[in-house]
């Protein structure tokens, strides 16, 4: 009988490391806060298999939100920097791997609120138990 490997949060773990990063300057959340501020980092997982028996491949999706198309992306540059950072580490009892970029960042301004908004994709692989 096969053993049963069950995963992290990878989402709370990388905002946990996006907020802890001294170069970030806003917070990061896993949906938009209410009240919506004008900065802030979102980070959300969309998907991505387990890499082997005991890493989970979770891909995530960065967005910045600034007050200008530079705020954004700097605000996802840092975000970038800390996930890249955390390689390797163990935060909070769990096991990053290799950290990786899917998409680069890129410019989507919010479509609700016509905000300057930027986005990447990373895989962030964590360790199972």
């Amino acid at each position: 009988m096969a053993e049963h490997v069950t995963f992290p949060d990878a989402a709370a773990i990388a905002i946990s490391v996006v907020n802890a990063h001294p170069a970030v300057t806003v917070e990061a959340h896993g949906r938009v806060p209410n009240p919506r501020p004008i900065e802030f980092i979102r980070i959300r997982r969309f998907g991505g298999p387990k890499q082997n028996l005991v890493m989970d491949g979770a891909q995530l999706t960065i967005e910045g939100w600034g007050k200008t198309d530079e705020d954004a992306h700097d605000h996802v540059q840092a975000a970038r920097a800390a996930l890249y950072a955390a390689s390797g580490e163990v935060v909070d009892d769990v096991t990053v791997g290799l950290v990786e970029e899917l998409a680069g960042p890129a410019e989507l301004p919010d479509p609700d609120s016509d905000s300057p908004r930027v986005t990447m994709t990373m895989v962030f692989p964590c360790r199972g138990t």
